[in-house]
């Protein structure tokens, strides 16, 4: 009995450690996100070709998958070379996952679903295949940072590029040059399009 009551007791310590773990590394990963958030603005000002001041105006309160698609458009009738053009769609595949992700940490929490951390949306639907699960930990965290961090970097660089102040850099960025490390889970008896259903969007 007494060895149970000590691994019990191991395990919430274990868990507890990790809640602290989660919560310092989500303040980070907000504030990550902010930051991409504000240098998609920004780039959309840039590739509009228009004043700070109309932006804050007409895009001030956009939202990131809305900057996205206007940014998109913008590509195609700009004349941006096509390795500029690549590494923004990369950075838009990747920023998608963090996306949703955030958006369901923010509305629907984290909690403890018996073998680890999760956020989910099942208090928020009917059907149980639009259930999502997505895992939550501090390294999970520490994942969609470095992504977000490589992202800004990416981000920060075709910005000088397009107001033609600096040469490409990426290649001397540490933060651009790290691989990818976010994955979207694979949610169980969904395709990925409906696996987003039931998201909030902000």
């Amino acid at each position: 009995m007494e060895g149970v009551i000590s691994e019990t007791a191991c395990l919430a310590e274990q868990v507890m450690n990790e809640g602290q773990r989660q919560l310092f590394n989500l303040g980070r990963f907000v504030l990550a996100f902010a930051q991409v958030e504000a240098y998609l603005r920004i780039t959309l000002t840039e590739l509009g070709g228009i004043s700070d001041t109309f932006s804050r105006i007409v895009f001030g309160g956009v939202r990131s998958e809305d900057a996205i698609s206007h940014v998109k458009k913008l590509l195609k009738v700009k004349n941006v070379d096509s390795g500029m053009a690549s590494a923004y769609a990369e950075v838009f595949v990747h920023f998608a996952p963090i996306k949703d992700a955030r958006n369901l940490i923010l509305h629907s929490g984290i909690a403890w679903c018996g073998t680890g951390f999760a956020t989910t949306n099942r208090s928020r639907t009917l059907n149980q295949k639009d259930e999502i699960v997505i895992p939550v930990s501090s390294e999970i965290f520490e994942q969609m940072i470095d992504d977000l961090d490589k992202m800004t970097a990416i981000l920060v660089n075709h910005l000088l590029q397009l107001d033609g102040t600096s040469p490409s850099a990426l290649a001397f960025d540490p933060a651009a040059r790290r691989p990818w490390r976010y994955e979207r889970p694979k949610q169980s008896g969904q395709t990925e399009k409906k696996g987003r259903k039931g998201q909030r969007k902000d």
